[in-house]
């Protein structure tokens, strides 16, 4: 019980703030010779975050329909790497780049990704029906970030926790689309797909609180949880690109109908997402 008490004490407690004078610092020789934390330091990382968006319908030329709007879900694979250098040799603040991308995932079915709309489409020969449809969204957000933050070590500086908070700002390029479709999702002419051919620029913001473990001087793991700020766009359909010849076919078929009525549809996503995150840092002069 002893001997996990002391190891307890090692971790948590803060014992280079515990002394008043260098020489009465039970723990200083530990520090001095191995424990000192290295100025610069690398690291990897990877999670995921979670961005909420809605499905919107728009006007469209002869067409009205009783869906209005709803929620979707847009995952992204979160991988990044970071290199920076701390401003002081145990804890304290520090700051560097982080560069990274964001890959974006078709959302699980039952996530929001399915919807029922029922349409009129006034033409020179009229349908209405009823047809449900998907919506997926696939692409990447590759981005550079300058990073800064603020680290608080407990235990000797060999061993311990460290927790903390880091600010990063920066800017990317998305590259991706929106697919909108009905039937198989592997064999249908009932689809619209908007973006493939195009890239957006946005700026990103990420704030995120930091728990790691230090293993030795060089090395610790560490998991971060925040939120990233991502003021992106889905790409959508301009007016001229729509193709309206079911208005004026003398006999368009059912599928015909359809894909000219998911034209009508939009995604948005919100610009907060949460993310988590895990990963280990290497340190060295």
């Amino acid at each position: 019980m002893i001997r996990f008490a002391g190891v307890l004490a090692l971790l948590f407690l803060p014992f280079t703030a515990l002394s008043q004078e260098p020489g009465t610092n039970p723990v200083a020789p530990l520090n001095d010779t191995t424990g000192k934390a290295k100025r610069s330091n690398a690291s990897p990382s990877y999670g995921f975050t979670l961005f909420h968006g809605s499905v919107r319908a728009a006007e469209l030329e002869g067409v009205t329909g009783t869906f209005t709007d709803d929620g979707l879900f847009s995952p992204a694979i979160d991988m990044r790497f970071f290199i920076g250098k701390s401003v002081l040799e145990h804890g304290g603040f520090y700051s560097g780049v982080e560069s990274g991308i964001l890959v974006f995932v078709p959302a699980p079915m039952g996530w929001g990704a399915t919807y029922t709309d029922t349409v009129s489409i006034s033409a020179t020969m009229p349908w209405a029906g009823s047809y449900e449809f998907h919506v997926r969204s696939s692409g990447a957000f590759a981005f550079l970030m300058a990073k800064y933050g603020y680290r608080f070590d407990t235990g000797i500086s060999l061993y311990g926790l460290s927790m903390g908070l880091e600010l990063g700002t920066g800017v990317g390029i998305y590259d991706g689309s929106i697919r909108l479709y009905a039937g198989d999702s592997k064999d249908t002419d009932m689809e619209v797909d908007y973006g493939s051919d195009r890239s957006v620029m946005s700026l990103i913001v990420d704030a995120a609180l930091e728990v790691a473990l230090r293993l030795g001087p060089d090395f610790k793991v560490f998991g971060k949880l925040g939120l990233v700020l991502l003021p992106l766009q889905f790409p959508t359909r301009e007016q001229d690109e729509i193709d309206k010849h079911v208005l004026t076919d003398p006999a368009p078929t059912m599928e015909e109908y359809i894909r000219y009525a998911l034209q009508r549809y939009t995604v948005e996503m919100d610009s907060l997402g949460y993310d988590i995150r895990f990963g280990f840092a290497l340190s060295f002069n």
